[in-house]
């Protein structure tokens, strides 16, 4: 298996700024590009300072080459990114696809 192209910079940046906006009401601006960049800058901080976040996407992470080497999947996508739309709270997005 091989990882298939793809631009997060393009296309994941701009949808975690709509993530973001509808949250802190941010604007595509130049205010609203600094707030954007304060509470990212601030999340990343706090992230990184979480050793069972980090290891839980490390782990997380491996399945999907521990999937890939087993040799029987033909597509493998990580599904618990992005905002989803569900009829119930109660669904809750697998970590990935196979």
């Amino acid at each position: 298996m091989k990882r298939l192209k793809r631009d997060p910079g393009k296309f994941d940046v701009l949808s975690l700024f709509a993530s973001l906006s509808r949250e802190e009401g941010f604007v595509l601006d130049e205010k609203g590009t600094q707030q954007f960049l304060s509470n990212i800058s601030a999340s990343l901080q706090r992230s990184k300072n979480n050793p069972m976040l980090l290891h839980g996407l490390r782990a997380e992470d491996l399945f999907k080459f521990v999937a890939a080497s087993l040799g029987k999947c033909s597509f493998i996508k990580q599904e618990d990114v992005g905002e989803p739309i569900a009829c119930s709270e109660n669904i809750q997005p697998p970590d990935y696809h196979l």
